[in-house]
């Protein structure tokens, strides 16, 4: 059985942290180390820090905890007021065709392989012990796991359909001209539908393997 929930999620308040575009990053295994140099210039306040901090004096991991701390003590970060899903989509032109895909964040249970969740990819040693040093020290989640599933009937397709005919609570463009769009779900009769239905799914990791690996190590 596949268990998601929703959760209390922490965003940036804009109008300290400056711009959407300006302080969001890609997947940190993605990141080369000459967009990680532009990123940090980018804004003081981008998760670059959080997600791939640059070495200094000490550990870094605990550099970038205690970043975190204090971008929620200046406000920089806030949590939402209840717990909800965020149905995010993406747009972008590929080939000169247009493209969109569609999907939700959502706290996930953890399960060994097999147990409604399944890999495609081997892991290896240094990325799991990377993303262990970073999630002990942060004692958070700050770089969310790709997953897909078959929607059999739309189910979700439909739900989302409907949320996102409604202008989406954030959204920007970035510079590699992607168009991000982000809508929250804080009615809970919609997030037990939610739950209810993904129950019966299965999802197969398409990014993340490390991070989730870890994750399921760290709460054991």
């Amino acid at each position: 059985m596949l268990n998601v929930s929703p959760f209390t999620g922490l965003r940036y308040d804009l109008n300290r942290s400056g711009t959407l575009a300006d302080v969001i990053c890609p997947p940190y295994d993605i990141i080369s180390s000459v967009q990680q140099r532009r990123l940090y210039a980018q804004n003081k306040y981008n998760i670059i820090r959080l997600e791939l901090p640059v070495p200094q004096k000490g550990n870094k991991y605990r550099q970038a905890r205690t970043l975190f701390d204090e971008w929620r003590k200046q406000g920089i970060l806030i949590p939402d007021p209840q717990p909800g899903f965020y149905v995010y989509r993406q747009e972008f032109n590929l080939a000169g065709c247009k493209y969109s895909r569609t999907g939700f964040f959502a706290v996930l249970q953890l399960n060994p392989w097999g147990k409604g969740i399944y890999p495609h990819e081997k892991t290896l040693f240094s990325p799991k012990r990377d993303r262990w040093l970073t999630i002990k020290a942060m004692q958070a989640n700050i770089s969310p796991i790709f997953g897909l599933y078959s929607d059999v009937g739309r189910q979700t397709g439909k739900l989302f359909s409907l949320i996102t005919k409604t202008p989406p609570a954030n959204k920007t463009i970035t510079a590699d001209k992607i168009r991000h769009k982000l809508w929250y779900i804080f009615d809970p009769k919609i997030c037990r539908r939610m739950q209810r239905i993904m129950k019966t799914h299965k999802i197969y990791i398409a990014d993340g393997h490390h991070r989730y690996e870890t994750a399921l190590k760290y709460s054991q």
